[in-house]
């Protein structure tokens, strides 16, 4: 007698028939199964997601990093309105620039007219070339306090006369200089005294931002801090 032909579904029906741990087991890894993969592929998901928010962080923080501060001459009109100028670019100043700018400071400072609106002009320079409420500003003001060259000139009748002898830089930086001058006090046109002076003196690059400065200070060149010593004969 020959074998009877089953086909696989039935078979499959006849198994699930005689063993229903089997199809118990079939429908547990069918149902959970699914669920297991998808959990997975989420975990997939969230890793990517992790690592592509790293990868924006530590771009953004390399970004942030590199991003350079240009900074603008910005000119002011009357009315408040605010317009910038150019981009300021670092460059050297010619040195006859600053040895004039220093000069200029140690001649107004230490010169006494016996003309009180000359005197005044010079003063005025003198506090213009200094940063405010900075170390030289301090010492200009200690300084007029004792010696206040309006009361010299007045009480004392004395003219003291100035003769700059060299302005030279101190190391590499061109930010400090060395200049040594004579100082001559007259009285009624007679020499009373000659003395000497050495003096170092830090400067400092400031551009301008406002018409008033630029006209007061065109290079923004001043003179943060100083030191002035008698040379004894």
């Amino acid at each position: 007698m020959e074998d009877e032909f089953v086909s696989p579904e039935d078979k499959t029906k006849n198994d699930l028939r005689v063993s229903p741990f089997i199809a118990g087991m079939d429908e547990y890894m069918e149902r959970y199964g699914s669920l297991s993969k998808t959990a997975a592929r989420w975990r997939q998901i969230s890793f990517v997601l992790v690592l592509l928010c790293a990868l924006c962080v530590i771009s953004v923080v390399i970004m942030s990093s590199s991003v350079k501060t240009v900074p603008f001459i910005v000119q002011v009109d009357q009315h408040g309105y605010e317009i910038a100028v150019k981009p300021v670019q670092a460059s050297a100043i010619d040195d006859r620039l600053i040895i004039s700018r220093i000069g200029r400071f140690i001649n107004n400072f230490r010169t006494v007219l016996q003309d009180d609106t000359a005197q005044l002009v010079y003063i005025d320079f003198v506090y213009k070339s200094v940063p405010v409420s900075g170390a030289a500003y301090r010492k200009l003001i200690e300084f007029y306090k004792d010696n206040n060259p309006l009361t010299i000139a007045t009480i004392n009748k004395t003219t003291v006369l100035v003769e700059l002898k060299s302005i030279l830089p101190l190391g590499t930086s061109g930010k400090t200089w060395r200049a040594e001058w004579d100082e001559k006090r007259m009285s009624d046109g007679n020499l009373n005294s000659s003395k000497s002076f050495t003096g170092i003196f830090d400067t400092q690059l400031m551009p301008p931002t406002g018409i008033r400065e630029i006209m007061e200070n065109p290079m923004g060149l001043f003179i943060t801090d100083f030191n002035i010593t008698e040379v004894l004969k």
